[in-house]
């Protein structure tokens, strides 16, 4: 029996799709921060502060995205590595 890390190779999936999903929700709030000419500390904080009040409502609905997307993945076979139904 070769060792299959199916349970670790989904947590990553996750992990992964978290990230996107939580990165697909903030970028347009900080996409006019982005374009500024302006840098230093006062838009790290804007951008910093501005990211929090956008995601934090909406971190579950990118959890439940990327359990979703993880799950249909697995379920469809689109995602490599993920172990096969037994039947």
């Amino acid at each position: 029996m070769a060792f299959r890390p199916s349970i670790t190779l989904t947590l990553v999936y996750l992990a992964a799709f978290f990230l996107v999903f939580a990165l697909a929700l903030v970028l347009p709030a900080l996409w006019p921060l982005l374009g500024s000419a302006a840098t230093g500390p006062e838009i790290q904080a804007l951008a910093q502060e501005t990211a929090r009040t956008v995601v934090r409502p909406r971190l579950g609905l990118a959890f439940g995205l990327a359990v979703l997307a993880t799950a249909l993945g697995g379920w469809l076979h689109l995602l490599p590595g993920m172990p096969k139904a037994r039947g």
